[in-house]
């Protein structure tokens, strides 16, 4: 018989697989599903942050900073502009933080204490913008005409009547066929009245060599603010500016209308109360309006220097309609480099200022149509690129890298959080509002359903990820980085639904006397192979600086399809081990209340906990609801074994 051999087979165990959430710098990703985000993705970032090298943690608390109404505002909900400001006086200057909320007056806080400044109430219900140029801070709204406030008193821009009475006469009497026609206009340093309602001569001859027509008018008031008349006329052509008198002088004798180099019209609307603005900026030495009155789709700019109050064109001021007959409106301005970058709903457009023949001449250029800005209060400067809220989302606009001229391009960065913002009308995005501090920008958007912004989010540029949303009992209509007398850097908003500026700040553990509750879910990962199922055996997590009792759900997708709970544990100081351990960190890789090792910081806390629960996902979800709930999550390893075929559940189609 054949001799048989025999082979001795060893038993081979199930291969261990590990996963290792080693950071999360990548932030919060809401447009992929939670099983195609990346390991160091996070589902849900509710009122958390990143610090490090992408370490999540709960975020700071906020509590009211001052008042911006009194007893005489009740029912008055909202703050409407907010600016720090400081004005040059003696060595160190003075600094201010200013509101206007629906109360309706401007508050001024300076040092400990805050006023009102009395002589003027702005409309309510009105979003207020300020900016500050030589030493003056000028205020818009929308509704009320351009104030000036120069730290003390707030000015309003004296109207001036337009002219009438105005008479033309045929001096010599000599006829022809000839009609002619007038118009009067007064101006004042600021701004210039409609002209007055045209006047009629007929029966003039073509050629005015033999004869003069005298145009008459009476005084616009109040004549001590009138700088000068300015007549118009048709003649073989146009209405054009023919000539201007000086304030004393109520006639003009007309012989012919040189021609000009340049033409200038009459002015479509009455400037001289202030133009009626809803944006303004600082550009170089001057004062830029935007969206002005009737005209959406207008930017207004002021003389420069010691002429910034004054808007008419004889002291370097003008204006330029863009893409006026598009039906898109200006939705905001902002400086950036020597240009001007106008933003409407639909399209963004440069314009740079230039001077020719005196005059201030404008050069309008394009961006991009298609995308626009939905809210002036998004535009903000991050570094050297501008960022702005579209209905699409969150846009930079720059220069372009490595081009031989500099054309300015815009990038879409909030691709990751795209659903945040696919629900809200038009009506809602318009609320939104930004400010760029701490290399953070942070955004304060309605959520569904809403008409008062009620959340946050924020893109941190540093790390380049998205977290949030955060909540807050109020939340930021406006917000301001505002430098108080001792140089210290707030960061400050203007509330939503009530009278006060709030403070946003590491020394409150809460919001208002209201709890932060926090939501921090990772990835639901298939640990490499979503096609097999896994004994998950242990999860390490390591920690830092905990307080409180954080919670922590391991969630679970089991055989059959359900999603629950695996296991749940509390974190804190006295029940996690400490240290890392050895065998890059220890045996179970990052140290285990198995046994110390050694310890990077006394701060970094490391706990093992048994699941031994099949499944096909595993996700971690992190909870804290006390005021002294807080912790750092440095990373977190999970660990377990693929199964065998006869673990495919019967609801999956095997044929």
């Amino acid at each position: 018989m054949p001799q048989l051999n025999f082979r001795e087979e060893r038993y081979k165990p199930p291969k261990i697989i590990e996963l290792d959430w080693d950071n999360f710098r990548g932030g919060l990703n809401t447009l992929l599903r939670q099983t195609e985000i990346k390991d160091n993705e996070l589902a849900q970032a509710d009122n958390m942050k990143l610090v490090g090298q992408g370490v999540p943690t709960k975020r700071e608390g906020s509590d009211n900073y001052f008042l911006t109404g009194s007893s005489v505002a009740t029912g008055a909900q909202g703050v409407r502009g907010l600016r720090g400001v400081v004005f040059a006086s003696g060595a160190s200057g003075i600094n201010e933080l200013l509101a206007i909320s629906d109360f309706g007056y401007l508050v001024k806080k300076s040092g400990a204490s805050y006023s009102i400044v009395q002589g003027f109430s702005y409309a309510s219900g009105y979003n207020a913008e300020m900016v500050q140029a030589f030493n003056n801070v000028y205020i818009v709204n929308g509704t009320n005409a351009l104030t000036k406030y120069n730290g003390v008193t707030i000015y309003p821009f004296t109207s001036v009547s337009k002219p009438t009475g105005v008479t033309a006469t045929n001096l010599s009497g000599v006829s022809g066929t000839f009609q002619r026609s007038f118009r009067i206009s007064a101006f004042s340093a600021v701004g210039e009245t409609i002209a007055s309602d045209a006047v009629l001569i007929a029966n003039t001859p073509q050629d005015l060599t033999d004869t003069t027509i005298r145009l008459n008018w009476t005084t616009s008031s109040p004549a001590s603010v009138v700088a000068g008349y300015a007549i118009y006329g048709y003649d073989q052509g146009d209405e054009r500016l023919i000539s201007t008198v000086d304030p004393s002088t109520l006639r003009y004798d007309y012989a012919g209308v040189p021609d000009p180099s340049i033409f200038v019209f009459p002015s479509a609307a009455d400037t001289t109360s202030g133009p009626i603005a809803k944006y303004a900026i600082a550009h170089k030495d001057k004062v830029v309006l935007g969206n002005i009155d009737a005209f959406p789709s207008r930017i207004m700019w002021s003389g420069g220097g010691t002429n910034i109050d004054k808007f008419n064109w004889r002291y370097g001021g003008g204006y330029v309609d863009i893409d006026k007959d598009s039906g898109d409106r200006i939705t905001g301005l902002i400086e950036y480099q020597d240009t001007i970058v106008v933003f409407k709903e639909r399209s963004v457009w440069q314009v740079t200022l230039s001077v020719s023949s005196g005059l201030v001449i404008p050069t309008v250029k394009m961006i991009i149509r298609g995308l626009g800005c939905v809210s002036h209060r998004t535009i903000k400067y991050v570094e050297n690129d501008v960022f702005f809220l579209s209905r699409r989302g969150v846009f930079t606009l720059g220069n372009e890298a490595n081009y031989v001229t500099n054309v300015l391009r815009t990038n879409e960065i909030s691709a990751k959080i795209r659903p945040v913002f696919a629900t809200l009308t038009s009506s809602q995005l318009n609320l939104a509002c930004a400010i760029y501090q701490d290399t953070k920008y942070r955004l304060s958007y309605p959520s569904s359903g809403n008409s008062i912004n009620t959340k946050e989010i924020i893109y941190d540029r540093e790390r380049v990820a998205w977290m949030g949303p955060n909540n807050y009992p109020a939340t930021p209509a406006i917000y301001e980085v505002y430098y108080d007398g001792a140089n210290k850097e707030n960061l400050v908003w203007g509330d939503s639904n009530d009278n006060y500026v709030t403070e946003f700040s590491s020394a409150y553990s809460n919001d208002k006397g209201v709890k932060i509750q926090t939501i921090l879910l990772t990835q639901k990962t298939s640990m490499g192979n979503r096609f097999k199922f896994k004994q998950i055996k242990d999860v390490y997590s390591n920690w830092r600086n905990i307080s409180g009792t954080p919670f922590v759900n391991v969630i679970r997708e089991s055989r059959e399809g359900a999603v629950g709970s695996a296991q749940s544990f509390t974190v804190t100081a006295s029940n996690v081990g400490v240290g890392y351990g050895f065998d890059k960190w220890g045996t179970f890789k990052w140290g285990t209340s198995l046994g110390a090792g050694n310890s990077e910081s006394s701060n970094d806390l490391a706990k093992r906990t048994r699941v031994n629960q099949v499944a096909r996902t595993i996700q971690l979800e992190i909870t804290t609801t006390g005021n002294n709930d807080k912790y750092e999550l440095l990373g977190v390893q999970i660990k377990g074994q693929y199964l065998g075929d006869g673990f495919i559940p019967n609801s999956w189609n095997t044929n």
